[in-house]
């Protein structure tokens, strides 16, 4: 079963793969993982020559440089508590938190998240709320699927001139 979330700043495409990250052992098929599929933009629009650093449970595990527009695909193994960081020339970082841990009783399957995440110049005005993360991510007991949570989403962008408050609407 494969089920799909999205911030309210997401996209919903067609998807083509450009780049794999894989947190757990890829070569099992049979090993059911948590998928993130998305892509970075500026302006709403997508970009290309970022780096993407994968941190499972404090530990860098995995990266990769995108060099193109089409969205990156990543693999994360249930259990553990990810960062995932978006790096751009001219822009500041950005990090993304993912936590696949699974309440008792819930079998591990095939999760799917879609996101889309704006880069930020680096010569915008200096925001605290910047150095957050992005989002978090992690099961959601209501749904019964991945989702981001909501009051961090809302909190993180109250502050008035935040160049994301006009897209967080929920």
């Amino acid at each position: 079963m494969k089920t799909f979330t999205s911030l309210c700043f997401l996209f919903l495409s067609s998807v083509s793969f450009s780049a794999n990250i894989f947190s757990h052992d890829s070569s099992d098929a049979n090993v059911p993982y948590f998928d993130i599929t998305g892509r970075m933009t500026i302006a709403d629009k997508s970009v290309a020559d970022y780096s993407v650093i994968l941190y499972c449970d404090g530990q860098r595990t995995d990266s990769v440089f995108v060099d193109t527009k089409k969205d990156i695909d990543i693999h994360l193994g249930y259990g553990h508590d990810y960062a995932v960081r978006f790096s751009k020339a001219g822009c500041k970082d950005r990090i993304l938190l993912v936590d696949t841990h699974l309440p008792e009783g819930v079998s591990a399957d095939y999760f799917s998240f879609l996101y889309s995440i704006e880069f930020l110049s680096e010569h915008a005005p200096s925001n605290t709320f910047d150095d957050f993360p992005v989002a978090y991510i992690g099961y959601d007991k209501t749904k019964k699927d991945f989702d981001y949570n909501r009051t961090y989403h809302k909190n993180i962008r109250v502050m008035p001139g935040h160049p994301e408050t006009q897209t967080a609407s929920r």
